[in-house]
């Protein structure tokens, strides 16, 4: 590696910059500018938007290292959004092709025609939802056994689509970035507490423990969290203050802001039965942890071998309340603009 030595004004701008880069590496051989990354202190510099350069060049100090790391010529970037597009489009006649039984849906519980997959059947519609939450992975919610697109998926078109999707979304975590899951490539950095993606959507979650407590782990700079879950969870009990603090909150040394608006829809499927806890015994659990307002909202029992637990805390600020069920304790809910009930178990007349 090469090391050469310049200097700049103490205020200088992006211009004084690519004077000096076009001094030290004359052109030709090493080309444009334009032809390099700026990496100092493992943030890469944007040279291409002044405002956002301005923003990280506080970085160059006095015997400051400042790598020009040059582009490869050719190629091209991946259009992930496209490929991720076609195979949403083309995902419902898919399904379509897919030999189906009747059986209860894992999801929502009813009786209606499913696809098998492995251990669980689902509905075209459930499934669907599911093969988007997972990004586009087959994998078994009770075993988590990885399918082959070839052993589930019936056109080769759609295979080969989805096998191209699945390589594309994996290499670029070998070089020097990650992508985000709407397709975004991002600088692969120490996530920080103001970092954000907002491409991305709301969905139902059917991977929590992959996705969602991996990423809380993450944020160590985190500071305050407002938590919007909602996670469909197989042969286990219900989120609670004791399970959420001790796969992710204790990990957040700085956090001392918290609010959650958590739903858990569980699936038992197995012979041996879970041991729920009553609203109770979930709220003393985030009050033993320093939540002293919470609300909460779970049936018990099971119903058709699923179950629903809404927990959150109060004052409640989120603009949605879903699956409400006769178990609702009241209380103020000024913000709520959206309301969606289930009635597994009747509703009685005094809730109206």
């Amino acid at each position: 590696m090469k090391k050469t030595v310049g200097q700049l004004q103490q205020n200088f701008k992006l211009s004084d910059l690519k004077v000096l880069f076009e001094r030290l590496f004359p052109s030709p051989p090493n080309g444009k500018l334009e032809d390099y990354r700026f990496i100092v202190n493992g943030i890469d510099l944007n040279i291409q938007n002044e405002s956002e350069f301005n923003k990280n060049k506080h970085l160059i100090i006095n015997g400051s290292t400042l790598y020009p790391l040059q582009r490869c010529v050719g190629g091209s970037d991946v259009d992930m959004v496209t490929l991720k597009n076609i195979v949403r489009n083309e995902l419902p006649s898919e399904v379509g092709k897919i030999l189906k039984v009747m059986a209860q849906c894992a999801a929502h519980g009813e009786t209606t025609l499913c696809v098998a997959l492995c251990c669980y059947k689902y509905c075209a519609g459930c499934f669907i939802r599911s093969f988007e939450a997972s990004k586009f992975k087959l994998e078994c919610l009770g075993c988590k056994k990885a399918i082959n697109y070839m052993e589930f998926f019936k056109s080769p078109d759609f295979i080969q689509t989805l096998d191209c999707l699945d390589q594309i979304s994996t290499l670029p975590k070998h070089i020097d970035y990650q992508v985000c899951s709407c397709g975004s490539p991002m600088v692969n950095e120490t996530m920080y507490a103001k970092q954000q993606c907002m491409q991305l959507g709301e969905q139902q979650l059917y991977f929590y423990d992959k996705l969602v407590v991996p990423l809380l782990r993450q944020m160590l700079n985190l500071e305050e969290l407002s938590l919007k879950l909602s996670a469909i969870i197989a042969e286990r009990s219900y989120i609670d203050g004791n399970q959420l603090y001790e796969q992710a909150l204790k990990y957040l040394p700085r956090l001392n802001k918290f609010m959650f608006n958590i739903h858990a829809h569980i699936i038992n499927t197995s012979s041996i039965e879970i041991d729920l806890p009553s609203n109770d015994d979930i709220r003393n659990s985030f009050i033993k942890r320093g939540f002293q307002s919470v609300g909460t909202c779970a049936t018990k029992p099971l119903i058709d071998n699923v179950g629903d637990c809404h927990v959150y805390s109060l004052p409640y600020l989120f603009d949605d309340c879903l699956f409400l069920s006769n178990c609702f304790q009241g209380g103020q809910f000024n913000k709520v603009r959206m309301l969606m009930m289930r009635d597994r178990y009747p509703f009685e007349e005094k809730l109206f």
